[in-house]
């Protein structure tokens, strides 16, 4: 008998704020503002593109897609988005369709929920 999981119907995102505060720091509260819309608009767009390519088994493209939305989560610290899409791009490379449907799964769930996190503590900041 194979290992069980517990699924969570809710699972929070995990945001590093060290790395929001650097950036405002660094940048000033108006251009983190820009920033984080682009990026925000950026990931989005890749995560979608992700899922279109893991419904149609392109597992080349999913695993690109993976490392850029990789790549531009961990500049903002979105640790629970990098996490997730890493684990894709495992599934995508082992050609496994039924756990790339999940992850994929994850990954949109996740995203939003820590874009959203992102924007509203761009909207609380001085």
């Amino acid at each position: 008998m194979g290992q069980v999981h517990q699924l969570h119907l809710r699972e929070d995102a995990h945001v590093d704020f060290s790395v929001i505060d650097i950036l405002q720091q660094s940048v000033g509260n108006h251009r983190y503002q820009e920033i984080a819309e682009d990026v925000v608009l950026t990931l989005s767009c890749k995560i979608t593109q992700l899922a279109e390519y893991a419904d149609h088994l392109d597992y080349l493209n999913v695993e690109k897609h993976a490392a850029g939305v990789v790549k531009i989560a961990r500049q903002i610290g979105l640790n629970s988005v990098v996490r997730t899409a890493e684990a894709a791009a495992i599934c995508a490379a082992r050609a496994d369709s039924t756990a790339l449907s999940a992850q994929v799964s994850r990954l949109l769930r996740l995203a939003e929920n820590s874009i959203s996190t992102v924007v509203d503590f761009g909207l609380q900041a001085p």
